[in-house]
């Protein structure tokens, strides 16, 4: 009976530590104003990624956190940095490319539809939008307000808007788009 108490406590002892065995972290802080290409590089070693920087990527930046990150923590952190420094990431089979946002727009983009919306996340993407009620031109014009036009295009034989931009915006022009976009109610509705 002891020694089936001892193994139950073993087992139950090594599954426990499994079952919540926290995720590893990684030191992710660049307080000092740093390298571009520095915080790329450490990026890459923690990912095992290989990178392509375009020759314009050489901007300084301060990424400050207080504690250890996780993966996810630190990817969601690294596309934030890009974006504030007007970068963006290219994927391609077996290499990641850096490469200014302009660049970015016309490169191999991940697309998505409404059934397969983009994510939330600072990463640029695709979205194929296509409209019910609204004029693709009209709604276009009140976006490109609030964003920037060259990331709008229009398709107007199936009445779609294309918007590249980061996820979060997307999903921002979502919500405008989900509103605009319904039987016309004789109103007038503008953004100032």
């Amino acid at each position: 009976m002891l020694r089936n108490c001892a193994i139950k406590f073993f087992f139950l002892l090594f599954f426990s530590h499994s079952l919540f065995a926290e995720e590893k972290t990684y030191d992710f802080d660049f307080s000092k104003t740093t390298d571009i290409r520095d915080i790329v590089s450490v990026y890459a070693d923690i990912f095992n990624k290989n990178f392509i920087l375009d020759p314009s990527v050489n901007k300084k930046v301060q990424i400050i956190t207080p504690k250890r990150l996780t993966k996810d923590e630190i990817q969601q952190l690294f596309l934030s940095t890009l974006n504030m420094a007007d970068l963006t990431i290219v994927e391609t089979d077996q290499v990641m490319k850096i490469v200014p946002i302009k660049i970015g727009l016309k490169s191999q983009l991940p697309t998505y539809d409404l059934e397969n919306a983009s994510l939330y996340s600072d990463r640029i993407v695709t979205q194929f939008v296509p409209l019910q009620h609204a004029q693709v031109e009209q709604l276009k014009t009140l976006l490109t307000k609030i964003s920037a036009a060259d990331r709008i295009l229009t398709y107007p034989q199936t009445n779609s808007l294309i918007i590249s931009d980061t996820g979060f915006k997307i999903h921002s022009l979502l919500e405008i788009i989900r509103e605009l976009d319904v039987k016309n109610t004789n109103s007038r509705i503008e953004i100032v």
